[in-house]
């Protein structure tokens, strides 16, 4: 009961959120109007085609502030009548409505992760059950140590014991909310990327930027905000900075418009490809050529069920039955099914590669990923989409097919317990001889 309720929630929030567009977008062509002066831009548009000024609660929506190399313009929630003006103006190249936005994990229940073990070997899991944690999870100890992942979703609980301190929670941009991950969607997602047990960048750190609100709604325009601050944060830490962006929105030129120059400034975006089961050409930032876009697996390697498909998908992760961590305590854990879970699974590899291997360019660092890739092994795929399940080049994995044991951290004990015994057997030889 309490699933299908979660779920009926889920998708009447996402409903009114598609039915109650907010605003609109406006796109400056290049070099035409000067940051600083775009409220007095908007003023004198208005006067211009003697439309009354924004009224005080639309002037409390605007949102003026981005830096012009993510995205040159605004946003606001003003009249269509504005709206038409703007977009008739020589100085605009385009108007676009500020579509909703929305988190994609699907269903919620209890037990452990498999994900890990399949990210680090090539061969096909041939047995195992999902809901358990005895998997081994191959890595090289540096785990993404030094690089900042960005989780722009429903905020973070930075507190939980396996971030160790390393997550912060840095900015919100959905209004009316506090700064704390309620729903619980970005908690897991950030566990997903780089918790101390279910995460593949064990030593990396997680920022949270919040722009979903509470029933995990949102715009485009808190999206872009939230690249526009990380890009900015970017280029003043000059650190090596990859945003996760576990959302998806219909098409928008604007969303697609703040990742590209993001990228282009060296931040690194992976999206989640969505859940509709459908080609992801229409979904919003997937289909964008700047980001990593990502679709769901199952254990077995078929394509998950729900998870998007087509051209603009990259590659391919675990995505299905995913346990990572739960809001509810700084403890507690939960499992998710949604490309929302295979989008944070390479985030963190992103991560985990830029430490390992060496600063690339975002683009590279898209080629090597598939390069890495096990190919031709996902089932239930288009012809038109590219059949890679990330890998991470982890040392003798490649090789490994039998029922794993347990994640690393539990194995090194594993270890400890041999060379015990070990040395009893000699302790004990010495003494008989």
């Amino acid at each position: 009961m309490t699933r299908t309720l979660f779920a009926l929630l889920s998708l009447l929030s996402v409903a009114l959120a598609q039915a109650q567009p907010e605003g609109w977008i406006v796109k400056f062509k290049t070099d035409r109007v000067d940051p600083t002066a775009r409220r007095n831009w908007i003023n004198n548009q208005l006067k211009n085609a003697e439309l009354p000024s924004l009224s005080e609660q639309e002037a409390s929506t605007l949102k003026t502030g981005w830096n012009v190399t993510v995205f040159d313009g605004f946003s606001g929630g003003f009249s269509d009548a504005a709206a038409r003006v703007f977009r008739e103006h020589e100085d605009v190249a385009y108007v676009e409505r500020d579509v909703p936005a929305s988190i994609t994990a699907m269903t919620t229940q209890n037990n452990a992760p498999w994900g890990l073990q399949r990210i680090s070997q090539r061969a096909a899991i041939q047995n195992g059950d999902p809901t358990k944690t005895n998997f081994i999870y191959n890595y090289d100890d540096s785990a993404g140590s030094g690089v900042d992942i960005y989780i722009l979703d429903t905020g973070v609980r930075t507190s939980h014991v396996e971030f160790g301190g390393r997550a912060t929670f840095a900015r919100t941009f959905s209004d009316g909310v506090p700064d704390q991950d309620i729903q619980g969607h970005g908690t897991h997602v950030a566990g997903i990327a780089a918790s101390s047990l279910h995460g593949v960048a064990k030593a990396a750190n997680i920022i949270a930027v919040k722009v979903m609100d509470d029933q995990g709604a949102g715009s485009a325009s808190n999206i872009i905000s939230g690249i526009n601050f990380v890009a900015n944060a970017a280029a003043q830490s000059a650190r090596r900075s990859v945003i996760n962006l576990s959302i998806t929105a219909p098409a928008s030129r604007a969303i697609d418009a703040a990742c590209a120059n993001a990228v282009s400034n060296g931040v690194y975006i992976v999206a989640a490809a969505g859940n509709e089961g459908v080609d992801t050409s229409n979904t919003s930032p997937a289909r964008s050529d700047a980001v990593i876009a990502v679709g769901a697996t199952d254990i077995r390697d078929r394509r998950a069920s729900f998870s998007n498909f087509g051209p603009a998908v990259d590659v391919f992760a675990p995505g299905v039955g995913i346990i990572s961590l739960s809001n509810l305590n700084d403890n507690a854990v939960k499992t998710l099914d949604g490309t929302s879970m295979a989008s944070p699974m390479v985030a963190g590899l992103v991560a985990y590669l830029l430490t390992l291997e060496g600063t690339i360019t975002p683009a590279a660092m898209k080629q090597r990923l598939r390069t890495l890739s096990t190919t031709n092994l996902v089932t239930g795929l288009p012809s038109n989409t590219t059949n890679a399940l990330v890998f991470n080049d982890a040392a003798g994995a490649q090789t490994t097919n039998q029922t794993p044991a347990i994640v690393q951290q539990q194995s090194i004990l594993g270890s400890i317990d041999s060379m015990i015994s070990a040395f009893s057997k000699l302790a004990s030889s010495a003494q008989n001889s």
